[in-house]
């Protein structure tokens, strides 16, 4: 499994178990359970929240705007409104 033959295993292991101790182990793999449990419930909310988010139908908009009033278009990069008649300098 990885590349690493028993031997490193055992050596791996034997190195944690002194590091840690025997009755610290435990604990650490009980959290260490617990954060992946939490880490994947956090996903799947996040998923089911853009999946809800993604099936909302947009509001549809009008596509001529009501009498008396002009449609503006939106420059893109600025995000203003272009003015529909460009002012001239006569």
């Amino acid at each position: 499994m990885f590349g690493i033959s028993p031997t490193e295993w055992i050596f791996i292991l034997v190195v944690v178990l002194l590091f840690f101790g025997g009755k610290r182990i435990p604990e650490l793999a009980r959290s260490l359970g617990k954060g992946i449990t939490e880490f994947k419930r956090g996903i799947k909310e996040v998923d089911a929240e853009i999946k809800s988010v993604a099936s909302d139908e947009p509001e549809k908009l009008p596509s001529n705007p009501p009498a008396g009033q002009q449609a503006y278009k939106f420059d893109p990069y600025t995000g203003k409104p272009i003015d529909p008649q460009p002012h001239t300098n006569q």
